[in-house]
């Protein structure tokens, strides 16, 4: 399946699985919106899956755990 050109959001994209997801849609060309919880590390995963071969990343703090955070990111 080709994912070039596709659009993905990801949730907890700065650690474990969804990091994990992250990577690996980046790898397939996939242009991604990550969020997770700390500013900090959404810059370095965004700055990690732009380096990766295809990666086109940008990042957003966002507790999607809280209703009200959720609300305002959209």
């Amino acid at each position: 399946m080709n994912l070039t050109g596709k659009a993905a959001i990801v949730t907890g994209a700065t650690k474990g699985i969804g990091r994990g997801i992250a990577e690996a849609l980046a790898r397939e060309g996939v242009r991604l919106c990550i969020s997770a919880r700390n500013a900090g590390e959404i810059e370095e995963t965004v700055e990690a899956l732009n380096k990766l071969d295809g990666g086109k990343a940008i990042g957003f703090v966002c507790d999607v755990r809280d209703h009200g955070q959720v609300k305002v990111a959209l």
